[in-house]
């Protein structure tokens, strides 16, 4: 499922909406890196992320966990240069 359809990732962007608002981050990986934090916190276990990794998404918990409310661990370490974003969306008018 994709938040945006045809709009430009840049490092960090937020949209406003009604009832939403939803957040981008985008992250280069080290060698081997599992765990990414992320600046904006998520409700855990609430599906309120969407994580690709050279743009093929990613599925938790088989490809990542959700390991706080602001990090998100790997299974698999990452190539250095990887890219990784992940898409926050925060429920804000329910």
């Amino acid at each position: 499922m994709s938040f945006f359809i045809n709009k430009p990732i840049v490092n960090y962007y937020t949209i406003d909406t009604t009832n939403y608002k939803t957040f981008v981050e985008k992250f280069k990986a080290t060698a081997n890196q599992t765990v990414f934090t992320l600046t904006n916190s998520y409700e855990v276990g609430k599906n309120r992320l969407e994580v690709t990794v050279e743009g093929v998404q990613q599925f938790s918990p088989d490809n990542y966990t959700e390991t706080s409310s602001n990090t998100i661990t790997f299974a698999e370490g990452l190539p250095v240069g990887t890219d990784v974003v992940v898409e926050v969306v925060k429920i804000i008018n329910v």
